[in-house]
């Protein structure tokens, strides 16, 4: 059972159908337009990373590994726009790893990549992330001593490395 099956689906349709509940409860007329809100474009952000962009390493190391308790969630319709924004995170991230994951998502939908499934590859301290304590500490990462060296956005091979560092290097 993969993460997104396992933990995102049903923490999801638990926000949405509160969501619905609270409209319904609300506003009697909306009732009505539940079929028209299940119809919007849902935009999936987990710990600030846009899906379908994913890393491999985070989601065979860390999230496949947190229960339900370990997430917070929020979802925001947008009814101009017709979509609806579930934002998803973790209770470990820290506000380093959250600013680098929106980093990666703005950049790439700058390029108009965010249609494509990608890969994020981290390269943390100029040594590749692929240990569970390379990713508590890349986890742990904090604003105020993250520096992002480098974002090399690879669309044939589809995947984003990022070279960081919690301070500052030359590459």
């Amino acid at each position: 059972m993969t993460f997104i099956t396992a933990i995102l689906y049903p923490l999801m349709n638990k926000i949405i159908s509160q969501v619905v509940l609270c409209l319904a409860l609300s506003f009697p007329i909306c009732v009505s337009a539940q079929d028209h809100f299940f119809s919007y474009e849902a935009i999936c952000y987990i710990d600030n990373l846009r899906r379908p962009l994913y890393s491999d390493i985070l989601d065979s190391l860390y999230y496949s590994s947190l229960t339900k308790r370990q997430f917070q969630g929020t979802v925001r319709i947008d009814p101009t726009l017709e979509q609806s924004i579930v934002r998803v995170q973790t209770k470990r991230a820290k506000d380093g790893f959250l600013f680098l994951q929106e980093y990666i998502s703005k950049e790439i939908e700058a390029q108009g990549s965010i249609k494509d499934t990608m890969n994020v590859f981290y390269m943390y301290n100029h040594a590749p992330v692929k240990t569970k304590r390379d990713v508590k500490r890349l986890l742990r990462l904090r604003k105020r001593n993250l520096h992002i060296q480098l974002l090399v956005i690879d669309n044939e091979r589809k995947r984003v490395i990022a070279y960081i560092s919690d301070h500052e290097l030359s590459l």
